[in-house]
């Protein structure tokens, strides 16, 4: 009975902590999101100066949360968010507003594969 119950709460733990793990990636990813959209916004408006800066906090944010993205994220996963928001900066800097356009959504996608991947589901627990 006692391997029962230590079973129990390890698998209660384990539960707990991916809903965690979710919260936070669903922070993170929408936080990085609503900078890109943010960024695309003021690259249409040709304020370049709004754009730059939307796009670079969201690379920092990136940056401040790689020791947590490492331990949670496939490489794969890591270097496509990581690229797509270096690629937003990348045309946010050559001025080009429909390039900028894409990059946004490059990254909003990317970030919505992350959220979408990490979610606990019935089959992923059994």
């Amino acid at each position: 009975m006692k391997k029962e119950i230590i079973i129990s709460v390890l698998f209660a733990v384990m539960i707990a902590v991916s809903f965690v793990n979710i919260a936070q990636l669903s922070k993170l990813t929408t936080e990085l999101t609503r900078d890109a959209e943010l960024a695309a916004d003021a690259a249409q408006i040709e304020d370049w100066t709004a754009a730059e800066e939307h796009a670079t906090r969201a690379f920092r944010i990136w940056k401040d949360h790689s020791a947590y993205t490492q331990l949670v994220l496939r490489h794969g996963v890591i270097e496509q968010g990581e690229n797509a928001i270096i690629g937003l900066l990348t045309d946010i800097y050559s001025r080009d507003k429909g390039r900028v356009l894409g990059s946004a959504e490059a990254v909003r996608r990317s970030m919505e594969s992350i959220a979408t991947v990490e979610q606990v589901r019935i089959g992923s627990v059994l």
